[in-house]
């Protein structure tokens, strides 16, 4: 019936709807009735949404609904989305005989998620400028400070690049002090300052997320920002730089409270976001819970003068740690970087970790050598055993997971001229190796009664 009215109940210049308005009323009043009880019924939302899409009238009767499930929302402390406060980007309504309307609707929003997907079009760019801009209008009408948004997520889906230009809210959303919850990523030439200012954020994710180079001559560090982080996710693998500011670090409560850590670097150009994350984890040793620790290349090599300057942490450290996943680049014919070994070694308090996933992924091809042990087991793999099976070390340590992962060798195989079936006999070879040498590595842990152990292996 509402498409009916949409289509044919109005005509043009007619102020006069298709059936009487008190029918009208009760039509708009049954489908109110129906989302805002306990099924909250998506069909009747739906109808409800056409018909403030009718005429002006019938947006102010059909609002009204939509404003009442709000309230509601608000006192039983449910989410409120961008998309159920659609309709207020105008006035809000005026106060209701029953108290309903007095609270701008800008306060019951809880929760804004603006997610980019892969099928961009100049239509599609246009659309989400304009929502953005009157987003921005929305949220800074009166401030941020009478707002109870809680949580805020952009995300590019795919490697589309965003600038911050036209995310011109993005401070606005910061000084907000109800905020505890931030993502962004794939965005360049981002306001990292900005994010000092929400002094309350507890939950920080940033992928992908190029910081301006430039900073704002308005826009500087708050230093009582990320005091009371307690999650904390940073990939930088394309940026290869450190994404926080040295400015970050210069209150030392910053980042003490964190339980839950999950690093993606990429250290093969710049050692500064290794060393950058390498200090959160440092001040974080007290409250870290969960730590996950993606390098993706340590460079060269470093000294024990070197590590010894630059710093590192050990497992030790941490008091409270129960989980463990760490991924690295190793070299097929060369022993563990010192870094990597260094959390390991010098074990002389017990430590707390009851799960470890270890991921290696080796650079080269398998070593042609030894056909028997294609990736030498040199005395770093043989130490690393060891420990891991040590009770007065490991004494919680209940679960290990390995995974091996190996290019496949892309060279053609002798007297053979085509390239495909080539590379298919150079992964079949490389898979037979991979699967030996998962099963000969760590041999100690893998009869520990004490440990369940799992390992896989791949080709990519």
């Amino acid at each position: 019936m509402v498409d009916i009215l949409n289509g044919h109940g109005i005509e043009h210049g007619s102020p006069d709807p298709y059936l009487p308005q008190d029918v009208l009323d009760v039509v708009i009043d049954i489908l109110g009735n129906e989302w805002l009880s306990c099924s909250q019924d998506e069909d009747a939302r739906d109808a409800l949404c056409k018909c403030v899409l009718v005429s002006h009238a019938f947006f102010v009767r059909a609002r009204r609904h939509i404003f009442e499930r709000l309230y509601r929302s608000y006192e039983r402390r449910e989410p409120v989305t961008t998309r159920d406060v659609e309709f207020f980007f105008e006035d809000p309504l005026p106060p209701s005989p029953n108290g309903l309307g007095v609270l701008p609707p800008k306060t019951l929003l809880r929760e804004v998620n603006i997610v980019f997907d892969n099928s961009w079009t100049k239509s599609y760019e246009k659309r989400i400028r304009k929502r953005l801009a009157r987003l921005h209008t929305f949220l800074n009408r009166e401030g941020m400070a009478s707002t109870q948004l809680r949580m805020f997520f952009f995300q590019a889906v795919g490697q589309y690049h965003l600038r911050a230009d036209i995310l011109e809210f993005i401070p606005v959303i910061c000084s907000s002090t109800s905020i505890t919850t931030i993502r962004f990523s794939h965005m360049d030439d981002f306001p990292v300052e900005a994010l000092s200012h929400c002094i309350n954020l507890c939950w920080l994710s940033l992928v992908d997320v190029w910081p301006k180079t430039d900073t704002d001559a308005g826009m500087v560090w708050n230093e009582e920002g990320f005091c009371n982080l307690t999650s904390l996710q940073i990939d930088s693998r394309e940026y290869c730089a450190a994404v926080l500011p040295q400015a970050a670090f210069k209150n030392e409560k910053a980042f003490t409270r964190i339980e839950e850590v999950d690093f993606l670097v990429n250290g093969g150009v710049s050692e500064e976001p290794i060393l950058q994350e390498f200090e959160i984890i440092r001040r974080a040793r007290d409250t870290l819970e969960r730590l996950s620790i993606d390098v993706i290349q340590f460079g060269a090599d470093e000294t024990d003068e070197e590590l010894a300057q630059r710093g590192t942490f050990e497992l030790l450290s941490f008091p409270r740690l129960k989980l463990l996943d760490f991924k690295c680049s190793l070299k097929t014919h060369e022993p563990f970087a010192k870094r990597f070994s260094s959390l390991f070694t010098g074990l002389h308090s017990p430590s707390t970790i009851h799960t470890m996933n270890l991921t290696f992924f080796f650079e080269g091809p398998p070593y042609d050598a030894d056909k028997d042990h294609p990736i030498p087991l040199t005395e770093d793999w043989a130490a690393l055993d060891d420990i891991l099976v040590d009770r007065s070390a490991f004494p919680r340590l209940t679960f290990l997971d390995f995974r091996f992962i190996i290019p496949v060798i892309h060279r053609p195989l002798e007297g053979m001229d085509y390239r495909q079936l080539a590379v298919h006999q150079s992964r079949m070879r490389t898979l037979s190796a991979m699967e030996r040498f998962a099963k000969s590595a760590f041999p100690k842990a893998a009869r520990c009664p004490l440990i369940r152990d799992q390992r896989e292996y791949e080709v990519c």
